[in-house]
């Protein structure tokens, strides 16, 4: 029996990790490429052999979902920020399991996302959008919330976003930014002001069928101290219990993002931040979150990741929908920690990995720094599982204790 295929819209990163699991269920997949070209860091992720057909869309939304009918596709999901947009408007052509192209901007620019959310009577940072520094300025005067965030309207992986701390600092970021092309090939036309809220940050994961909405986890970032000029990059990520008043609140608050942009199918993360207890949207991206590293580790903690329900929701949206709101609790705890370099000059050694794999509650380690390079910005990333969180605590404290020991020789 032929299984009818899936098709996934430029699976990159964590969208990579799409195509597999539909293949595994009996289910051959086929890649639409959105743009002609690109970035190597994210071509670097696609894998070629998942996929029979390799469709690229040249800007005739009738040509490709002709392709893809003929090919009797049957579900057509985001495989990255750069694929939303189009696999909205396909999948409405298609006539098949759709968010539909109504709100498909909203869920990608994030001014109009929070004015959509806000329309809902959603919490919001305050922000302003325009394409001249002047009227930014203004705005800026008018509010006096300092310090202000300075980013593009679309955006990802915190491209272009920085803190200010004066209208002189305004007005160099917009020059930084404005006419650029971003990462995802948009031309920033206009620049984004926003308040900096401070408190603790989430990103909670969900996936969704015809409206329904289903709880997959939450992480809560710890970062670096924002700084005037920079956001501070995660330093830990921690996979929290999906049960208790804070994890009802935060999927409620994510509900209704969902809801106020019409995500009534596939999956969406929701970063939220908390201040004085009440959650406000930083934003929200209509795709699996982050990079494969997290799923595995969901996956890994309580058996069920975010890939395993998005294909699920399409393939048996009755199993899925069976599913509890929120799943039961984790059997294991789980923590990501980003290792950061000190020293500059080529990586000559390593050392101190050798503790850090013995430790008690270590389950994996993904290095970026290679031998005879410079180092990166981060040197990698370490992944500790534990069922008592005071183990994963503990060693915690002795990597960071290792780090200031220095992770690596260079020369």
């Amino acid at each position: 029996m032929t299984m009818p295929p899936a098709a996934i819209v430029d699976p990159y990163e964590s969208g990579a990790l799409l195509a597999p699991e539909f293949r595994r269920r009996g289910h051959q997949c086929s890649m639409v490429q959105s743009h002609a070209e690109m970035p190597a860091e994210f071509l670097k992720t696609f894998r070629r052999r998942d996929y029979e057909e390799i469709i690229r869309h040249a800007d005739n939304l009738e040509e490709t979902a002709a392709r893809l009918r003929n090919l009797g596709t049957r579900y057509v999901v985001a495989g990255s920020e750069w694929g939303v947009n189009l696999a909205d408007q396909l999948s409405e052509a298609l006539g098949l399991a759709s968010n539909g192209a109504r709100l498909t901007h909203a869920r990608r620019n994030k001014f109009m996302m929070a004015q959509a959310v806000t329309r809902r009577g959603l919490r919001t940072p305050r922000q302003f959008c325009a394409g001249h520094v002047e009227q930014l300025l203004a705005w800026v005067r008018r509010n006096d919330c300092w310090p202000i965030v300075v980013k593009p309207p679309h955006s990802m992986s915190s491209e272009g976003v920085c803190l200010c701390g004066s209208e002189t600092e305004v007005a160099q970021a917009f020059a930084r930014l404005s006419g650029k092309v971003n990462k995802l090939g948009l031309v920033n036309e206009t620049v984004l002001v926003q308040e900096f809220l401070e408190g603790p940050e989430y990103i909670v994961d969900t996936v969704s069928s015809a409206g329904q909405h289903r709880l997959i986890a939450i992480w809560k970032y710890t970062k670096q101290t924002a700084q005037p000029g920079l956001i501070g990059s995660f330093e830990t990520k921690e996979l929290l219990d999906r049960e208790g008043d804070l994890a009802r609140r935060l999927f409620e608050y994510a509900s209704g993002v969902l809801d106020a942009l019409e995500i009534s199918y596939g999956p969406g993360h929701c970063e939220i931040v908390l201040v004085d207890g009440e959650p406000y949207l930083l934003e929200l991206g209509a795709r699996t979150h982050g990079g494969e590293l997290a799923h595995a580790t969901c996956r890994a903690a309580t058996g069920l990741s975010q890939i395993d329900a998005t294909v699920e929701s399409y393939l048996d949206p009755a199993r899925f929908l069976r599913r509890p709101l929120k799943p039961r609790a984790r059997s294991r705890g789980a923590l990501m920690i980003l290792l950061k370099p000190g020293l500059n000059g080529r990586v000559r050694a390593f050392k101190n990995l050798p503790e850090i794999k013995a430790l008690p509650s270590f389950h994996g380690l993904h290095m970026d720094a290679r031998l005879g390079q410079p180092p990166p910005r981060f040197l990698g990333l370490v992944i500790l599982l534990h069922r008592e969180r005071a183990i994963i605590e503990q060693d915690l404290r002795r990597i960071r204790e290792l780090e200031e020991d220095g992770f690596y020789e260079t020369e």
